[in-house]
């Protein structure tokens, strides 16, 4: 793991441990949204994350564990589907039963109500979620009413895994202590600093703050259409020069009388445009009419021979 990536880790436990700290009397969703932010932007790893909160659920405090689960809410339907993956891992859906077994009241039903919107809003991605929810309701287990509102999703394309190598991709340097790994959050690739220097957002996977990209991201992530790409329809000028003696043709005439008008204009230009695709195709017919008649005719070598 780079110094990058380690300096990460700490902003995102620094927060972590501000967000679920016991002296709080109600959750700080300034800090849950930063980490919300830090996963989504790939600063640390979804499975990094998701371990870090699990650690978190065997605290004696039972307000920091409810804390923890409102971490895991929010990460889980912010952060899409990278996240999706780990969350539904074994490990994580077995601790999270065994805190609705031995846990009070208050964590119980949190966990009944994640494990509920999971199975409506995940579960045909990820069948654990709905097997789990479909067991513990034969354990007789109260579920809470469901809130169409909070089985929704946001499942944005999964980013691709970080590759690791020891020279940049495209600059083919080798990294050093001096020259550091990067990776470009669109590719997936790793890069110097030179070759990833460019930053924008990525909307595709849901990151919507600028993150480091390398240059071949950037310029696919950011070439736009141009604003004048598209000509500007010029005004048609009218067939009937203006005259300031004659009042117009169509002043004084209803809507009515202008609508047959321009229906009967219509109908006319319809027929004059039957008409020549007629008159076409009666062509093409003669011509290939006196081709074919052309190529049936006898040729000289299949005339009588005379003596």
């Amino acid at each position: 793991m780079s110094l990058f990536s380690l300096s990460n880790t700490k902003i995102f436990d620094k927060l972590f441990e501000k967000a679920t700290s016991p002296l709080l009397l109600e959750p700080d969703w300034e800090a849950i949204v930063q980490l919300c932010d830090i996963v989504k932007s790939q600063e640390v790893t979804p499975k990094y994350a998701v371990q870090s909160i699990k650690k978190k659920f065997g605290h004696e405090n039972a307000h920091v564990v409810l804390s923890s689960l409102l971490c895991l809410e929010s990460i889980v339907k912010n952060c899409g589907g990278s996240v999706h993956k780990d969350a539904a891992q074994r490990y994580m859906v077995d601790a999270l039963r065994e805190l609705s077994k031995n846990g009070p009241d208050l964590i119980r039903d949190k966990v009944l109500e994640l494990i509920q919107c999971w199975s409506y809003g995940l579960g045909q991605q990820h069948k654990i979620f709905t097997d789990t929810y479909n067991l513990m309701k034969l354990e007789n287990y109260r579920f809470p009413p469901l809130k169409e509102s909070e089985a929704m999703f946001e499942n944005n394309d999964v980013a691709p895994e970080w590759r690791d190598d020891k020279e940049c991709f495209r600059c083919r340097q080798t990294f050093t202590t001096f020259n550091r790994k990067h990776h470009c959050r669109a590719c997936g690739e790793i890069f110097c600093d030179k070759c990833s220097s460019k930053q924008c957002p990525i909307p595709k996977f849901g990151i919507d703050r600028d993150v480091r990209v390398c240059v071949a991201c950037y310029e696919k992530l950011t070439s736009g259409p141009t604003l004048n790409s598209t000509p500007i329809p010029r005004p048609i000028p009218s067939s009937r020069p203006y005259s300031t003696s004659a009042p117009a043709p169509n002043q004084g005439k209803s809507q009515a009388e202008l609508d047959e008008e321009e229906s009967f204009q219509l109908a006319l230009a319809m027929s004059q445009s039957e008409a020549e695709e007629k008159e076409r195709q009666k062509k093409m017919l003669t011509q290939k009419y006196a081709m074919s008649s052309f190529l049936s005719a006898p040729t000289n070598n299949n005339l009588p021979v005379i003596n």
